[in-house]
């Protein structure tokens, strides 16, 4: 399990005991107090990097993190549908691969903060989360969250203009009864007349 918590740019190199160290080759290494930090190849920005998702942001940086990423694989049964996910400020892509001979499901995901990571990391491993947000398989046998949420408001926005129809076919039934008996009453005295 990889997990890579970034820092927000410009922030971490004003705490405290910041310092870089150079080395002859050029490359450098960066640590607050006892914290060792890295910098990504390709945006330049800072991170600690965690090894459990149950591990802790360092209290020194929690203030500053601009996100976590997790990468990990995991065996491909039980079977995870390949799409992306979505819990709160967490957004995960699960996919299958074939890695060291074997079928695994690969997820990268990000997050705002620990806790919806862990969240919707946990949910996709045992499944508690039924359906991605946006499914990678195609044509299935049922819809994605976002499909029914759509389908849901089109049937509730269907049985308002119903219930409004049923209201005004209620009132008319209504009226065309009291006509029915005010006729049958008539006919009824205008044959009492008669006999």
């Amino acid at each position: 399990m990889s997990i890579n918590v970034y820092l927000k740019d410009g922030e971490v190199e004003k705490l405290d005991g910041f310092d870089t160290i150079d080395h002859r080759d050029g490359s450098k290494n960066y640590r607050v107090s006892r914290i060792d930090l890295w910098r990504e190849t390709r945006n330049g920005r800072l991170y600690v990097v965690l090894h459990e998702l149950m591990e802790s942001i360092p209290t020194l940086v929690a203030d500053i993190v601009e996100e976590i990423s997790l990468h990990e694989l995991f065996p491909s049964e039980p079977k995870r549908e390949a799409g992306i996910y979505l819990h709160g400020s967490a957004r995960a892509e699960v996919e299958p691969k074939f890695i060291n001979g074997r079928m695994q499901n690969r997820v990268c995901a990000t997050a705002k903060s620990m806790k919806d990571l862990r969240e919707l990391y946990e949910a996709i491993r045992v499944g508690s989360i039924l359906r991605p947000d946006k499914s990678y398989e195609g044509k299935q046998d049922g819809m994605s969250r976002i499909q029914l949420e759509k389908e849901l408001e089109r049937l509730q926005s269907e049985k308002t203009e119903l219930n409004e129809k049923l209201t005004v076919l209620t009132e008319k039934a209504n009226w065309f009864s009291r006509r029915a008996r005010w006729l049958v009453d008539l006919f009824r005295r205008f044959s009492s007349r008669k006999n």
